[in-house]
């Protein structure tokens, strides 16, 4: 069993040491204030990309999601967010772009509903991945597509009521090593992490699972909760 982490509110000064990776876990629904403030952060394509959600809602969460990350890695940066310059490798997985190509901090982000994980790192690929257990969305012959044989085999033996938990903790489990990797979920070499890699469920809030992935294996994982408030943000901005 993954033993307890907490998620405490972060020191004025944190430091990700190189063995280390930070998971930071936020709520999108944020005030106007604070909207305004992530936003400032974002990109013009961004900007772009917020404007084509239909709903106001799933704007002002994607806003949140992506003006949350700059704030975060400028935190450790010691950088203005919105001068950060993001870019994707050929499969689509982000990183920041630096002189001289991809910069040595690394990091990936989930979010599901409001609930949102950023995890990062020095050197090294990281996967995250959130998901909401609704039972309506376990579906068995998804499983058995995806997930290896024995536990495909335990998912089954389960009664029905406790699906929908062992479901998304085996989803979060594969998709976080796929978003590390920058595989796709179909990629045959996304089902079962090698060697390097290590993969772990964090403890997250009620109905949610959640996991995280790590290229060359185990680190001291401290997470830190993340007050989604416009003086939060200012200390982030000057810190």
């Amino acid at each position: 069993m993954t033993p307890p982490i907490a998620w405490p509110a972060p020191p004025p000064a944190v430091t990700l040491h190189p063995h280390e990776v930070h998971v930071w876990r936020a709520r999108l629904d944020v005030g106007p204030a604070a909207l305004a403030e992530l936003a400032a952060a974002l990109a013009p394509d961004e900007h772009a990309r917020a404007a084509r959600f239909r709903f106001v809602r799933d704007r002002h969460r994607y806003t949140a999601a992506h003006g949350l990350l700059r704030m975060i890695l400028g935190r450790y940066l010691r950088r203005d967010p919105a001068r950060l310059r993001l870019a994707a490798a050929p499969h689509g997985k982000p990183h920041l772009v630096a002189a001289a190509g991809v910069a040595p901090l690394r990091f990936n982000l989930a979010h599901a509903d409001d609930l949102a994980l950023v995890a990062v790192a020095w050197r090294r690929e990281v996967g995250v991945d959130v998901e909401r257990e609704h039972a309506d969305r376990v579906d068995l012959e998804v499983a058995r597509r995806m997930f290896p044989r024995e536990d495909v085999q335990a998912l089954e033996a389960l009664p029905p009521a406790l699906r929908p938990h062992a479901f998304f903790a085996l989803w979060t489990f594969r998709e976080a090593y796929a978003k590390g990797t920058g595989l796709g979920l179909a990629d045959e070499d996304a089902s079962t992490p090698p060697a390097p890699w290590s993969v772990r469920q964090l403890p997250i809030d009620p109905g949610y699972a959640a996991a995280l992935a790590l290229e060359r294996g185990v680190a001291n994982v401290r997470c830190w909760e993340w007050a989604p408030d416009a003086g939060a943000l200012r200390e982030a901005k000057t810190a």
